[in-house]
């Protein structure tokens, strides 16, 4: 989910898996809007944050990129 090139299939494909379900049935998706928010310096709005599907999707492709560089 995080190399060069469009990920989005792999986080697609990854956002059915059912651990990912599980996890993300647990989450409130007003914490993954604040935290979209904060961690994108304005890189999306107010009517994109609105999609909470969206919003999994990014914030799995953000974290699969803070796993490969070692941050986490």
């Amino acid at each position: 989910m995080s190399h060069s090139g469009p990920c989005d299939d792999d986080v697609d494909a990854h956002l059915f898996l059912p651990k990912f379900r599980r996890q993300f049935r647990k989450i409130d998706p007003e914490d993954i809007r604040a935290e979209l928010k904060e961690y994108g310096y304005g890189a999306w709005d107010a009517e994109e944050l609105a999609d909470d599907a969206k919003n999994q999707a990014r914030i799995l492709w953000i974290a699969a990129g803070d796993i490969n560089e070692g941050i986490f």
